[in-house]
């Protein structure tokens, strides 16, 4: 499961701590909490977004199901890294990074092989489905980031 790596990176992170997941599955809730030593589970995105203690959310949903989570994490005035690709369309992309900006919150989608030596410049695509070349000359459009960190995590 990508939350677990995610889980990881904040683990190893300086400064960073996992303090709350949501997920609607009892069992895997507490297996999850229990694995990585989270103080506190929900079952909402609501829920988790109207914690104070949070400044951060990192969305860890199925591809094309990061829209809605990452707009009421945005209306809390929270700040999100989101698992790639960031979303299936064009559109979609437009409202988290639209909302975003207006909201005066950071947007970092993780793009993990950007520093492998193939590194995909842009990805195909069909249809309305997001180009990541154009998905990244988006975000940096409205959302600059400050500087790249990298960690290599190993399982």
């Amino acid at each position: 499961m990508i939350a677990d790596f995610h889980a990881q990176a904040i683990a190893a992170s300086n400064g960073g701590r996992l303090v709350a997941i949501a997920t609607r599955n009892a069992d895997k809730r507490r297996a999850f909490a229990q694995k990585h030593h989270v103080p506190a589970t929900v079952t909402s995105v609501e829920e988790l977004v109207a914690r104070p203690d949070i400044d951060v959310v990192c969305i860890t949903t199925p591809t094309g199901a990061h829209l809605e989570p990452a707009l009421a994490a945005i209306r809390a005035g929270k700040h999100l890294v989101i698992e790639k690709a960031l979303e299936i369309t064009t559109e979609r992309v437009d409202a988290i990074l639209s909302a975003a900006e207006a909201a005066g919150v950071k947007v970092a989608p993780i793009f993990q092989t950007r520093f492998a030596r193939r590194a995909p410049v842009e990805g195909r695509a069909r249809g309305g489905a997001v180009r990541p070349a154009r998905a990244r000359e988006r975000l940096r459009e409205v959302a600059p980031l400050g500087a790249v960190l990298h960690r290599r995590l190993s399982r």
